[in-house]
C-alpha cells in the first residue's frame, strides 16, 4: 500500500505539475492577445484547450483508475438532473441578476413537487451550473444562464435526444457489423439506434419538427464562432488579379444556411465588382432572404445534383462534407468541379483536419458523432484522396497553430 500510495502522489504531482505549465501558458497567451484578429482568438483558444485537457488529465489522476471509470454514473446522472431542470422550467423560473429563490418558491411558482426539485437542484449543483447559497436556496451563474439561449438548449438537446442514444447503442451496431466503419447514411449507430426504417438522421427529423428545431437551434452555435478560417483567404487581393466585372460570380456558397459565410467574404472584397450567390435548400434560402445583404442572390439548390453556377471564381462549401461517408463526398466534388475554369475557379473547404498525432478534444468527440451518422472527420491525406477522386488537387492549406479547423484550396487537375 505505501508504494501504491507513493506512485499515487508522485503522478498527481506530475499532473499537477503539467497543469500549471498549461495555466502559466494560458495567462501569458490571453495577456498577449488584445485584438479580436482570427490568429489572436486561435492562440487564444489553443491556450485554453490545451489547459482544459491537462485539467481532464489531472482530474483523472486524482480519481484512479477505479473511481475515474466510474465517473459514468456521475456524468450521466448530471446530465438527467440538468435535462429535467430545463424541461421542467426551472432555469426561467430562477431569476438573472444574482438573486436566489429557494426549492419551495420554485416548486410553489413551477407547480411540482418540491422534494423532486430540490434532489433536481442539488445535484446539478455540486459544480454547476446552478450555485447553492443556502439550505435549498439556489442562484443562477454564468454556466447555467447560457442555457436561457436558444441555441445552447437546442443543443443540448439534440445532443442527449439524438447523439446520446447513437453512442450508447454504438457498440451493438458496430459488433453485429462487424467491427467494419460505417459508411452509409440509412445504416449506422444513428438509424439503428432510433430505428429509422432505412431513413437517415435528417430524413429521420424532418418527421419531428421540435427535434429539427433543437437541431437548427444547436448548429447556429457555428455561424457564431469568432473562429472563421475563410477569413485567411486573400479574397480580394485574389480575385482583383482576375479583372472580374458585374457579371463575373465573385464567389458561391453551397450549403451556406443563413449566409452569414456568404456576407462575410462580401465584405472581404469591398468594393470589387462581381456576383455573391448563396445555396441551400428551397427553405432554408427563403428563410435568409430578409437578413442577407442586398447584394447576395439567393439560390435553391441541392449539393447532390448538378451545379447550376460555370465557372464561378471561388466555390465555398463550409462545414457540411463531414457530415456525408466518402463516396457521397466524393459525388458532391464532382458536381462542383464538373462546372469550375481550369485555370480561375478553386474550391475552398473549411472543416476540421484530424492531427496524424496528439488529436485534441474537439476532433475526438465531433469524428464519433459523424460516424453515428456513417460519415467522419478526415486527416489530411484521406482529404487529398478525396480530393484526388473527384478530379481536384491540393493547391493549399490555411490553417493556423493549435486549431483543428482550417481552409482547404483545391482546384482541378
Amino acid at each position: 500500500m505505501s508504494q501504491q500510495t507513493d506512485e499515487y502522489l508522485k503522478s498527481v504531482t506530475e499532473g499537477i505539475q503539467s497543469l500549471n505549465t498549461a495555466a502559466e501558458a494560458c495567462h501569458s497567451t490571453l495577456s498577449s492577445q488584445r485584438d479580436d484578429s482570427l490568429e489572436s482568438c486561435s492562440a487564444s483558444q489553443a491556450a485554453r484547450d490545451r489547459l482544459v485537457l491537462e485539467a481532464y488529465k489531472v482530474l483523472q489522476l486524482v480519481q484512479g483508475p477505479i473511481d475515474a471509470a466510474a465517473t459514468c454514473y456521475e456524468r450521466t446522472a448530471h446530465l438527467a438532473s440538468v435535462r429535467s431542470l430545463l424541461e421542467m422550467g426551472a432555469f426561467d423560473a430562477l431569476p438573472t441578476g444574482g438573486a436566489s429563490r429557494t426549492t419551495q418558491e420554485l416548486a410553489k411558482e413551477l407547480d411540482v413537487d418540491e422534494s423532486l426539485l430540490a434532489r433536481l437542484m442539488r445535484n446539478s449543483a455540486l459544480y454547476g451550473p446552478f450555485e447553492e447559497v443556502g439550505p435549498d436556496c439556489y442562484r443562477h451563474t454564468a454556466f447555467s444562464e447560457v442555457y436561457l439561449k436558444p441555441e445552447v438548449q437546442g443543443m443540448f438537446r439534440f445532443a442527449m435526444d439524438d447523439h446520446m442514444p447513437a453512442h450508447l447503442k454504438a457498440h451493438e451496431f458496430l459488433k453485429a457489423n462487424g467491427w467494419r466503419t460505417p459508411s452509409s447514411t440509412t445504416d449506422n449507430p444513428y438509424t439503428h439506434a432510433h430505428a429509422t426504417g432505412g431513413k437517415s438522421m435528417f430524413q429521420h427529423l424532418s418527421q419531428l419538427p421540435e427535434r429539427m428545431e433543437a437541431f437548427n437551434n444547436g448548429m447556429m452555435l457555428q455561424a457564431i464562432t469568432p473562429l472563421w478560417m475563410i477569413d485567411l483567404f486573400p479574397f480580394a487581393q485574389r480575385l482583383a488579379t482576375m479583372n472580374p466585372d458585374p457579371s463575373t460570380v465573385l464567389a458561391v456558397d453551397i450549403g451556406g444556411g443563413k449566409g452569414r459565410a456568404i456576407c462575410r467574404i462580401r465584405s472581404m472584397c469591398g468594393t470589387l465588382p462581381g456576383r455573391y450567390i448563396l445555396q441551400d435548400q428551397p427553405h432554408v434560402v427563403a428563410s435568409a432572404k430578409g437578413t442577407l445583404d442586398a447584394e447576395i442572390e439567393t439560390m435553391p439548390y441541392d449539393f447532390f445534383t448538378e451545379q447550376p453556377v460555370q465557372g464561378a471564381l471561388t466555390y465555398l462549401i463550409r462545414r457540411c462534407l463531414h457530415n456525408w461517408p466518402q463516396h457521397s463526398v466524393v459525388q458532391i466534388l464532382k458536381n462542383i468541379a464538373g462546372v469550375m475554369d481550369s485555370e480561375r475557379s478553386r474550391l475552398l473547404i473549411e472543416e476540421i483536419i484530424v492531427p496524424d498525432e496528439n488529436s485534441g478534444i474537439e476532433e475526438g468527440w465531433m469524428d464519433m458523432i459523424m460516424m453515428s451518422i456513417g460519415a467522419q472527420q478526415r486527416t489530411m491525406k484521406e482529404w487529398v484522396t478525396v480530393l484526388d477522386s473527384a478530379g481536384l488537387k491540393l493547391s493549399h492549406v490555411y490553417r493556423l497553430p493549435g486549431n483543428c479547423h482550417a481552409l482547404i484550396e483545391a482546384q482541378l487537375k
